[in-house]
């Protein structure tokens, strides 16, 4: 497993404990708050397809440079 994803992992949990530690002290507003930060950090978890790059032709100009 990378370390970026390790990282985000760590990151996810550590926002997960907070929120649920600020939920069981009544900060209700702030555990909202961290549950979404938990859930945009997330996103990084998941796995994007790659972007298929198109061969060029030898002698082709790079797309955009026209």
């Amino acid at each position: 497993m990378p370390l970026s994803r390790i990282s985000w992992l760590v990151t996810v949990g550590v926002c997960l404990v907070a929120a649920l530690l600020l939920l069981v002290s009544g900060y209700v507003g702030y555990f909202g708050i961290l549950l979404v930060l938990a859930a945009s950090a997330s996103v990084n978890l998941l796995d994007w397809p790659k972007a298929r790059s198109r061969e060029r032709e030898p002698g082709e100009a790079p797309p955009g440079s026209e």
